[in-house]
């Protein structure tokens, strides 16, 4: 639990992405995932070691509204808002994004 405790806190200070998607199903409810890692390209792919659990919520079903509170909410874990967020261009991730107005980069 520590380790979900202190996510984000070694992004504090410097440029940061968030990388969110919807993922698994938990029965009936679908986990949204945010993660945080440094807005520079290390030259490498991530290692495990590059990457923040900044938010894990669940929900019966998603929509851009609680997707871009989610995002906030991971927002202020780390202190500030990221330099851009990560996703896949399914419209409730784009126009969650969009609307608290952070800086999409599709995968």
């Amino acid at each position: 639990m520590k380790v979900y405790e202190t996510s984000g806190d070694s992004l504090q200070n410097t440029k940061y992405a968030q990388i969110v998607d919807e993922s698994m199903m938990i029965g009936s409810e679908k986990l949204l995932l945010t993660l945080g890692v440094p807005a520079k390209h290390k030259g490498r792919p991530l290692h495990s070691n590059d990457v923040n659990i900044l938010n894990i919520a669940v929900a019966n079903s998603w929509n851009a509204e609680a997707v871009g509170a989610q995002l906030k909410t991971a927002s202020k874990k780390v202190g500030h808002d990221p330099h851009y967020v990560i996703s896949d261009n399914a419209s409730i991730m784009a126009k969650g994004i969009r609307d608290v107005g952070l800086r999409h980069q599709r995968d």
